[in-house]
């Protein structure tokens, strides 16, 4: 079973930040492609859920060095 994900980002820093990390990932299990918004294709439903914690735990520490400012 395939799966599709994606995530809308309005922060244009945050959005640089992914491009540069995930520019353009293609693995076994599955794709990420960053570019107004990040799409995720993986073909079960571990994979998306590993890679989407990736970039949610990207997000998790953008926003904590953002409050330190």
């Amino acid at each position: 079973m395939n799966f599709t994900a994606t995530i809308g980002i309005k922060n244009p820093k945050l959005l640089k930040l992914l491009k540069t990390e995930y520019k353009k990932v293609k693995k076994e299990r599955f794709e990420v492609y960053v570019d107004k918004d990040i799409k995720v294709k993986a073909k079960d439903a571990t994979a998306l859920k590993a890679i989407l914690n990736s970039i949610s735990n990207s997000i998790i520490i953008f926003e904590k060095m953002e409050k330190l400012k």
